[in-house]
Formats: C-alpha cells, sequence, structure tokens
C-alpha cells in the first residue's frame, strides 16, 4: 500500500513538471498563463482528493494530505489546497460548535463526506471561491460564495444540516421547499410575512394574523382542508383570486363569477387548473421557513437529532426541533408574524422625521441670517 501512495505522489508530481513545461513565459501571454495555472492547481487538488481517499482508508489520520482540513472527527473532509487551507481552517472552526450544538448523537450519520474548496483566476477576481462535493465545474450541487471564513462556514453549516435533517423526510423538505434555515429571519423579512398576511385574498391569512393559532396552522399548510375554496376565502376573496386571473383565460369562463355569482367562483377556484395555486395553503414560503427558524431557536441543542427521528410530516418536524408542542411554536411566530420588524421600522422613521424636523429648523434659522435680507 506504501508503495502504491507512493507512485500515485510520483505520478502527481510529473503531471505537474509537464503541466508546467506547457506554461507560456511570454508577458503578453497573460490570459494563457492564468488559464494553465488554473490547470496545475486542479490538477493538484484533483491529486489531493485520489490521495485523501486512498489515506482514509488504508493509512493512519495523521498521514493524511497536508491540506486536507478535517471537521467532526474525521467525519467531515475538506480539500483546500494550500493557498485556501488557512481560511478553511478558520470556517470549520465557525462551524464546528453549532453543528455539534444541533446534531449531538445525529452526526453519525454524516460518514465519508468530502468537500472541495477550490479558486481559480475569474473566482480571486471575484473574492470568491467554490465550493462542491467533487471537484470541478461539472458538479451539481457547485456553489459560488464569498472569499471569507464565515460565508463559507455557513456553506459549511448548511449542507451538513442538510445531510441530518432531510434524510428519511421528503414530505417536509417538500414542504419547506428542500431548504433548512440556519439564522433566525431578519426583520425584513418579518415584514414581508406581516404584509403577505394582511394583504392576502385569502380570509385565513388574515385571521392568522389577528391572532387565531387555528388560521396560522391552515395558513402555513400544517393542517389540510379538504374544501380550500370555501374554509379560507370568503366570497370578496373568491371574487378577487378569479379577478387576478381573468386576463389569462376566456373573458366568458369568469364571467359569472366576477357578476357576483359565488357558486361560479367556487367552481372555478375548485376545478380549473389555472387556480391550483389557490388551493395551496396561502402562506408563503418565506412564512414557512421562519417557522422552522423559530423551532430551532426554541430548540437549538439536540433538534437535529430530534429531527432526524422524527415523522415526516411539517408538523412532527416543527416539534421535533423545537422540543416543544406545535401551538406552542405556532403562537411564537404569530408573535412576531405580527410585530416583528416594527420596531426597527419605527426607529428608520423616527430618523428621517428626525432629520426633516432639523432641515426645516436650520433653513428657517438662516432665513433669519442678515445674509438673507
Amino acid at each position: 500500500m506504501r508503495k502504491l501512495t507512493q507512485r500515485l505522489r510520483g505520478a502527481a508530481t510529473l503531471s505537474l513538471l509537464a503541466a508546467g513545461v506547457s506554461v507560456p513565459t511570454q508577458a503578453q501571454d497573460t490570459l494563457r498563463l492564468a488559464r494553465s495555472l488554473d490547470s496545475v492547481h486542479m490538477l493538484q487538488m484533483a491529486t489531493a482528493a485520489a490521495l485523501t481517499a486512498l489515506d482514509g482508508t488504508h493509512v493512519r489520520m495523521e498521514r493524511l494530505y497536508p491540506d486536507t482540513v478535517l471537521m467532526l472527527d474525521g467525519k467531515l473532509r475538506l480539500l483546500s489546497g494550500a493557498t485556501l487551507a488557512p481560511l478553511t481552517r478558520a470556517a470549520t472552526a465557525l462551524a464546528d460548535p453549532m453543528i455539534r450544538t444541533r446534531a449531538g448523537g445525529a452526526a453519525s450519520r454524516i460518514t465519508g463526506m468530502t468537500l472541495a474548496v477550490w479558486e481559480d483566476s475569474a473566482l480571486r477576481a471575484a473574492n470568491a471561491l467554490g465550493v462542491s462535493s467533487q471537484l470541478g465545474a461539472a458538479s451539481g450541487d457547485e456553489r459560488v460564495i464569498l472569499r471569507d471564513a464565515a460565508a463559507l462556514a455557513d456553506e459549511i453549516e448548511q449542507r451538513l444540516q442538510h445531510q441530518i435533517g432531510a434524510t428519511g423526510h421528503p414530505v417536509f423538505m417538500s414542504w419547506l421547499s428542500n431548504a433548512l434555515p440556519r439564522a433566525p429571519a431578519a426583520d425584513a423579512e418579518w415584514r414581508a410575512i406581516r404584509l403577505g398576511l394582511v394583504s392576502s385574498p385569502a380570509t385565513v391569512a388574515r385571521r392568522c394574523h389577528d391572532g387565531s393559532l387555528a388560521a396560522c396552522r391552515e395558513t402555513l399548510g400544517l393542517t389540510v382542508s379538504s374544501d380550500p375554496a370555501r374554509a379560507w376565502f370568503d366570497s370578496a376573496g373568491r371574487r378577487a383570486v378569479v379577478s387576478d386571473l381573468k386576463g389569462r383565460i376566456d373573458a366568458q369562463v369568469p364571467a359569472r363569477c366576477l357578476a357576483g355569482s359565488d357558486s361560479a367562483c367556487i367552481a372555478l377556484i375548485d376545478g380549473n387548473p389555472l387556480f391550483a395555486g389557490s388551493r395551496h395553503p396561502p402562506g408563503s414560503f418565506g412564512a414557512r421557513l421562519a417557522l422552522v427558524q423559530v423551532a430551532f431557536e426554541l430548540g437549538e441543542t439536540g433538534s437535529l437529532e430530534r429531527l432526524a427521528s422524527s415523522a415526516d410530516t411539517p408538523s412532527a418536524a416543527i416539534v421535533a426541533i423545537a422540543g416543544m408542542p406545535l401551538d406552542t411554536v405556532v403562537a411564537r411566530w404569530q408573535r412576531r408574524a405580527h410585530d416583528g420588524g416594527i420596531s426597527s421600522q419605527n426607529s428608520t422613521s423616527v430618523v428621517a422625521l428626525s432629520a426633516i424636523g432639523w432641515f426645516l429648523a436650520l433653513g428657517t434659522l438662516a432665513t433669519r441670517s442678515s445674509r438673507w435680507r
């Protein structure tokens, strides 16, 4: 095995030298030089990946490729190259506590996960780097992020959290549009959620804003209605839904509804394919994501471990993440949806009004000066 490792290293060295021979040295051929250097770097990373896989299988951990950064006791390996290794180590130091806190024993679900952290001349120029589960631009999960330890830590956390939490939960992940959140929702996101509730044609969404937890569960799709056209909308809301789409269908189709026939409106919402969206819960993706963010806030420690063993429904997953009853989480979400972001918005308004006030006051004083007479 030692001889095989030495042969791989020798082959890698010869490949790099061969690549180096072909690199143009004339100053005017800068673009070709950059591309050749990128090819050498990518070849070095590919060699590192092969050696890491070999060493991890047959050789002791301390003999790993020097630029390999380990996380979670070696369950995750990051191949980064010499120039990016310090940044990668800093990122793993940031990400490790968060994942350990949330994952607990579920971290054992991560086995042999490898990420490549790489850059080329174009990414360097943009102060960015690439992250993928395998080397090269053909990787389907490749992402380009800011060349920053905090940004790379976020990316690592998202990938690890998804692998732990999404496993065995296709229904929950579909409800959540396949995106497990890391951090709490920002004030701007709560303001958008509130606007969506109060401006929705669905009365169930407006009742949720006013404090009905049952309405919030329906709005978020935690409970399923067998008759959404009647349960979620009043007659005015049904006409508004049909009116919004009237330009996309034959004018004769919505005519009876818009003329006042509520039964015609119900028939359209229930049966016409164009109104399929109105048969989905009126809560937005942002509203559902914020609910899961609240659940993670309430039950941070061990949240992924509990999720890993929960049933595959949105309600069961949220209860597991929070470690609390569903209505406790929904009530916290409802309060944030009703009040979240108001203080910062008011502060901004106060600052703006104060600035206008000072402008007017200074203008008044200036006009009293003798210079203006």
